[in-house]
């Protein structure tokens, strides 16, 4: 009943590209294609890159076997637009937030979401005026931002890092 509703959500990076295009991880040509295109958003190795594609596609592999999911574009653009918006509620719990990456993502946000059991708290930080965009910050605010956390970000929700906010910058190019 809330197929309709899910539908509406959008997304439009090279990640989801793969999933709304029903990509296997083994298609190398696409999956290098998309690779070439998430490092001009974020300069790190494209080992990196195929790595983490890998296991986010792989992760959809294992989950239509798991549950049987069809294997169809359909399922698979879904299976990518509810992953963008699923987190961590506690407790072993996995819950889809609608509006989560509805709201920005900055690592100096603006606004908090608290999660207890069935209920969720979202709340300012800070005095925002009336016409100033909020923010949310997807990632733990206690952990740095590494090339590792920016790769996940990206491959996860689609938003680049700035350079300047990666605290190991430029480490990957060293192993």
């Amino acid at each position: 009943p809330w197929g309709e509703w899910i539908s509406q959500w959008n997304r439009d990076d090279p990640v989801h590209g793969l999933f709304r295009d029903n990509v296997r991880a083994d298609d190398e040509d696409a999956v290098l294609g998309a690779v070439g295109r998430l490092r001009e958003m974020l300069p790190l190795p494209g080992w990196m890159f195929r790595g983490a594609l890998a296991i986010r596609l792989g992760r959809l592999e294992a989950h239509r076997t798991l549950l049987g999911l069809a294997d169809d574009v359909r399922t698979s653009e879904m299976y990518s637009v509810l992953g963008s918006r699923a987190m961590d509620l506690g407790d072993g719990i996995t819950g889809v937030m609608p509006f989560y990456d509805m709201i920005n993502h900055s690592l100096r946000p603006n606004l908090s979401l608290d999660c207890e059991g069935e209920w969720f708290e979202l709340y300012a930080n800070c005095d925002v005026d009336a016409g100033e965009e909020v923010f949310l910050c997807y990632t733990k605010l206690d952990d740095p931002m590494t090339e590792t956390n920016a790769l996940w970000a990206l491959v996860q929700w689609g938003i680049p890092t700035p350079s300047e906010d990666i605290v190991d910058w430029g480490s990957a190019e060293r192993r």
